[in-house]
């Protein structure tokens, strides 16, 4: 259920999309049952062209900067900038068929596509952190005046200009100037959900664009930048996952989508950085009925449980013993058949992804 204060604020700017409403909204049921067929394994892998070619411009800028440092090689500041850029283009281009080019507005030092900075700041103001300042003038110093409402003016300017720009992107899909009839627009403008017989509504378009391009984009490129951070922080295993790289590649100098699925030891990688770093910290869940827990519990009809995913994912008995502290970065947690090679009872299911 997104029904609390926090929630509804961000709805503000988000709508309600998919990510951003409750379960039980028609709005939620319809895009439900529409876009997830987007991001199957057939979907990303159809997609694996685009990625890549991101991919290359995004090593292409890294390079040139270290290549013009010299022999001691350079210091590639605001990193998670930079995968931002990245992971925004290739979610977009991906889903949606427009190029934002990023990652080449930020290597020829030039703005970012206008999104960045609007959801930025849209997001940020709900979150109380703006330049109140610059926003009020004078006013900002006058005790009497709501700065509660200057951020809520920032909010709703913020989200003015992210719906011109989701009717632009949705205008240009109707005339074919970009994606296609099976883009994530194109699939909700003409298609029905199968779960409920529904075409997604033209006013909740909005959100569920705002809702992938943001929710898509942002949890990729921390995800990625965790596991640099740790790989350089860990030289053995970067060590062992760029050899596997090459073994797997051989004389080939780009992946393909076939490789991908040959180099588990750099997925465990991934999946321990995800392990100890969620891009999702908590999920919630509101009781549809009064619950008994373990046989000692009560949770009532419509009260709020809350799982906090690092504690779970940092447990003890099922990530420590033969593989050391939880809390520290050990790929080898996740490789095929590493907890009976341990002597250890496979883990639950729902713990290893």
């Amino acid at each position: 259920m997104f029904n609390r204060r926090l929630q509804k604020n961000f709805q503000a700017f988000a709508s309600n999309g998919i990510f951003t409403s409750s379960t039980t909204d028609p709005d939620w049921a319809s895009a439900h049952g529409l876009l997830p067929r987007f991001f199957n394994a057939l979907k990303v892998k159809a997609f694996y062209g685009t990625i890549l070619d991101k991919t290359r411009v995004f090593m292409h800028e890294w390079s040139k900067r270290v290549a013009a440092a010299g022999p001691e090689g350079a210091l590639l500041e605001h990193a998670n900038d930079w995968f931002a850029c990245m992971t925004a283009d290739a979610v977009v281009k991906c889903a949606i068929g427009l190029d934002m080019r990023n990652v080449e507005r930020k290597g020829a030092g030039e703005a970012l596509h206008p999104f960045i900075a609007c959801f930025r700041g849209g997001i940020g103001a709900l979150l109380g952190h703006a330049d109140l300042k610059k926003e009020m003038g004078l006013s900002y110093y006058n005790p009497l005046a709501s700065k509660k409402d200057a951020l809520h003016r920032i909010v709703l300017r913020r989200r003015e200009e992210a719906e011109a720009m989701v009717s632009d992107m949705v205008e240009k899909t109707r005339r074919g100037e970009i994606g296609d009839a099976n883009s994530v627009i194109g699939a909700m403008l003409n298609d029905k959900a199968p779960n409920t017989g529904e075409y997604v509504r033209l006013q909740a378009i909005y959100g569920h664009v705002i809702n992938l391009m943001v929710a898509g984009h942002e949890t990729t490129a921390t995800t990625l930048a965790w596991t640099l951070y740790y790989l350089s922080k860990n030289p053995a295993c970067e060590a062992k996952a760029l050899a596997e790289i090459r073994d797997v590649l051989g004389d080939a100098t780009e992946p393909t989508a076939d490789h991908i699925p040959r180099l588990p030891y750099l997925e465990a990688c991934f999946r321990e950085a995800l392990r100890l770093h969620p891009a999702v910290t908590a999920i919630a869940r509101d009781a549809a009925a009064d619950t008994l827990l373990k046989g000692k519990w009560l949770v009532r009809r419509g009260q709020r449980v809350n799982i906090n995913l690092v504690a779970l994912q940092r447990r003890e008995d099922q990530w420590g013993g033969p593989f050391g502290d939880p809390s520290s970065f050990n790929p080898e947690r996740f490789m095929p058949g590493a907890c009976e090679a341990a002597g250890l009872p496979p883990r639950h299911p729902q713990a290893s992804h």
